[in-house]
């Protein structure tokens, strides 16, 4: 897909861990003749690629986090290099990914446990964003069944007390709220104490 102004994105779907790793690895690749290397690489739904056994998260899973991130991690750096060569110094290849802890049967209130996936993954990548159905507004929401309210905080590795309502270090560890619309329009606002 192009838009307008030339960006190029694609969309890659691998069926399996081998399939991703693949993907990833062949990022560095030349591409095409006068072709930008990749600004932006998001991976969406990292759980998908890892195998909970019965007893839970395993060793392999565990692993194949690890080498998820790192993977993700080491491109990005080749490819932010392959940017500044080409003389595009104010682009870094950045990398986002999404990781759904209820995948295992968790809740996204159950914050009392750390989520053995996101502790390995929080080593690879500073900066989180939990999102959060807002449980306040849900009877509401599902009574009307009009907009979606969400709680969104920004943390960084090794935080370990909730989002408040009160912070003074530019938005991490504050609290924000999203409400989606019916019409799919957005309102982002800050959680006031």
């Amino acid at each position: 897909i192009s838009d307008t102004m030339g960006t190029k994105m694609q969309f890659r779907y691998p069926g399996s861990l081998e399939e991703l790793l693949h993907e990833v690895a062949s990022l560095h690749e030349s591409p095409s003749r006068g072709a930008s290397p990749p600004s932006l690489v998001i991976l969406d739904r990292m759980e998908h690629y890892l195998r909970p056994g019965r007893d839970g998260v395993l060793q392999q899973d565990r692993a194949a986090a690890a080498h998820i991130s790192a993977l993700l991690l080491d491109t990005a750096a080749f490819l932010t290099q392959k940017l500044e060569e080409r003389g595009e110094a104010a682009l870094s290849c950045q990398v986002i990914v999404a990781f759904d802890p209820e995948w295992e049967g968790r809740t996204s209130g159950d914050l009392t446990t750390a989520d053995p996936i996101l502790t390995i993954v929080d080593r690879y990548f500073p900066l989180r964003c939990t999102l959060s159905q807002d449980e306040r507004c849900a009877p509401l929401q599902a009574a009307a069944k009009t907009e979606e309210v969400w709680q969104i905080c920004f943390s960084r590795l090794g935080v370990t007390t909730p989002c408040s309502t009160n912070t003074e270090d530019s938005g991490l560890g504050q609290l924000w709220r999203l409400v989606v619309c019916q019409d799919g329009a957005m309102n982002f606002s800050v959680v006031s104490s």
